[in-house]
């Protein structure tokens, strides 16, 4: 229910009883607290709802610095928060959309592109090269090229062993997370 009119709800924000009053826009609005008692949460949800909790005292850190905040505010569609955006971007895990590797074949300055997407950004990208018999030849940083927003990685050191070898992907993202996965290298 809006409660827009009502000059003592107007703008109020936090529980009243068994209310809940909040503000979205322009608008104050008031809805009858949701009653959890009987639920049954089951692990998935319970481990949601602890990631969800970790998010948000992430996002009242973040928001602290001024300069994450006007970046989120930024970001923030209409009927949308700072808070939600930043909430929001600790959530969601980046994805690794393509590793393309057809361009290397074990030789130094050979390239290898990655395509990631995230709603926030890539704080790193990080390659690493191992032969056929599962050792590392090299690993590195990946550049970000500014044109694409692929990430790419030119290799150092030379690999004849390189065809059933993988290559591994980490992605590092704010707040500090990683996510990983592999390739195996066949040389086409």
């Amino acid at each position: 229910m809006i409660v827009n009119d009502n000059v003592i709800t107007r703008f109020s924000r936090g529980r009243l009883g068994n209310l809940i009053f909040r503000v979205v826009g322009n608008l104050s609005i008031c809805s009858l607290a949701p009653d959890y008692s009987k639920i049954k949460w089951s692990k998935a949800q319970k481990d949601n709802r602890k990631r969800f909790r970790i998010a948000s005292a992430h996002a009242a850190r973040e928001l602290l610095d001024p300069e994450v905040r006007e970046y989120y505010q930024k970001r923030a569609k209409p009927g949308q928060t700072a808070n939600n955006v930043a909430i929001a971007d600790f959530m969601l895990t980046p994805e690794i959309d393509e590793i393309d590797d057809r361009n290397y074949k074990g030789e130094e300055g050979n390239p290898i592109k990655v395509t990631v997407r995230h709603n926030l950004g890539v704080a790193a990208v990080i390659v690493m090269i191992l032969n056929a018999t599962g050792l590392e030849i090299e690993s590195g940083m990946a550049i970000k090229m500014s044109a694409t927003g692929d990430w790419v990685y030119m290799a150092k050191v030379p690999n004849p062993a390189f065809q059933g070898g993988r290559v591994v992907i980490r992605v590092s993202y704010p707040p500090g997370n990683m996510v990983s996965t592999f390739q195996q290298l066949d040389g086409t």
